[in-house]
């Protein structure tokens, strides 16, 4: 984002600059980012999907068997109980 898109200059603001003194350029360059993307919002519409990070939930365990599984699983997977929940098949 500091670089606008120039990879060549990564490495001079890395070695150059501390986070100190490069803080209030990021700040305008998110600025920039923002307005730019509400312009573009603006003139495209509903149709508009900005991208954004997708923040994954928790699986709610037992969510998918309502439950009815957690025991079985629990000792079947133990600690990765989780993980199996997020894939379960049934």
């Amino acid at each position: 984002m500091l670089t606008l898109g120039d990879v060549t200059k990564k490495e001079e603001i890395l070695d150059k600059f501390t986070l100190r003194e490069v803080l209030p350029y990021y700040k305008e360059r998110l600025r920039n980012v923002i307005f730019r993307e509400m312009i573009i919002g603006f003139l495209m519409g509903d149709s508009y999907r900005p991208y954004r990070i997708e923040v994954k939930k928790k699986a709610i365990i037992g969510g998918f068997c309502q439950g009815k599984y957690v025991k079985k699983c629990r000792r079947s997977f133990g600690n990765a109980l989780e993980v199996v929940c997020k894939t379960c098949p049934n």
